[in-house]
């Protein structure tokens, strides 16, 4: 078998059904993405999906609102305030989902495919901005598509059912410190590997691991590294983002495995987690109380799965 090779695949690439154009990729996460990519691997590894998305306007897609988003919706708000302000939300559908291609047909089974775009927190969507002006004020569409979408999209263009091992690199795509990937009750639903995994699993990809991070994922400016962020309390009780781990070369097999890539959570074809582990938190820091654990039982049974498999990975 050949040696394997890193691949880049950009599944929302078409959203020209609502402008007379396609326009130009200008989301700036996914775009430096694919500088990354293309720092160390092939250009003809970076692939676009050619599957057509229809898209409906979905005022109401948002976040699940949590008590999380209560409780922190200052600090949240400092984030939120620097980038540019929200305009439409569509949700995606392939248009034509039992047409094939070709693109993802020549990839080894043991060959990474990495999956670009945006995640959130609380749900298991995929996503791309696209910025636009409006009144002189720059503003953001941003473009959903749920797992299953994502999962027919990789299916229907092309991806061998043998294949073994797709990253996600997006923000909480493994499932975040208010998700819950331990159990089955309705937080662990919002876990777009889990969903994603499952959803390859009803295609037919029986030995499937889909593989993201519990936290925000940032570019270094170096163009090559991930980092990944998240919100910590300092000492005085103040929470804020903090660099937690830098992930090396992350779109180059030297992140290929489990030990070259050791926060990434992973997940099985029948939705099980194979994975877990979490960067040290720096000195000085802390992480806040997501819940209340008397009044949200399911998060003691977090903590404990947490403290099982941290303990199970160090030995």
């Amino acid at each position: 078998m050949p040696d394997p090779k890193s691949y880049l695949f950009l599944p929302i690439a078409n959203i020209r059904g609502l402008f007379k154009r396609e326009p130009e990729l200008n989301d700036g996460y996914i775009q430096q993405g694919i500088d990354s990519f293309l720092a160390t691997n092939p250009e003809e590894n970076y692939i676009l999906s050619r599957k057509k998305l229809s898209w409906t306007n979905n005022a109401e897609l948002s976040s699940i609102e949590l008590e999380y988003r209560k409780k922190f919706k200052d600090q949240l708000a400092q984030i939120v305030r620097k980038s540019p302000p929200k305009r439409n939300s569509y949700l995606g559908r392939l248009r034509y989902p039992s047409k094939s291609e070709n693109q993802l047909a020549g990839l080894n089974s043991n060959d990474m495919l990495f999956v670009l775009g945006h995640g959130n927190w609380s749900t298991q969507y995929l996503c791309r901005k696209d910025e636009v002006e409006e009144d002189g004020i720059t503003k953001v569409d941003t473009y959903f598509i749920d797992a299953p979408t994502l999962a027919a999209t990789i299916e229907k263009s092309g991806l061998p059912k043998t294949h073994k091992k797709i990253k996600l690199n997006s923000c909480f795509g493994g499932s975040s410190d208010i998700v819950i990937p331990f159990t089955n009750n309705k937080l662990s639903s919002a876990v777009l590997a889990k969903n994603l995994a499952k959803a390859l699993g009803d295609l037919g990809y029986a030995d499937i691991e889909v593989g993201a991070y519990a936290y925000m994922t940032k570019h270094q400016t170096n163009g090559t590294d991930l980092y990944l962020e998240a919100l910590l309390r300092d000492a005085l009780g103040n929470m804020y983002p903090v660099k937690v781990a830098t992930i090396q070369t992350a779109y180059s097999l030297r992140a290929g495995d489990y030990e070259e890539d050791p926060y990434r959570i992973w997940y099985k074809s029948d939705g099980s987690m194979v994975r877990w582990n979490e960067p040290d938190i720096p000195a000085g820091c802390s992480k806040p109380e997501m819940l209340d654990p008397e009044a949200h039982p399911e998060i003691a049974e977090y903590q404990r799965k947490v403290r099982e498999w941290e303990e199970y990975i160090n030995g």
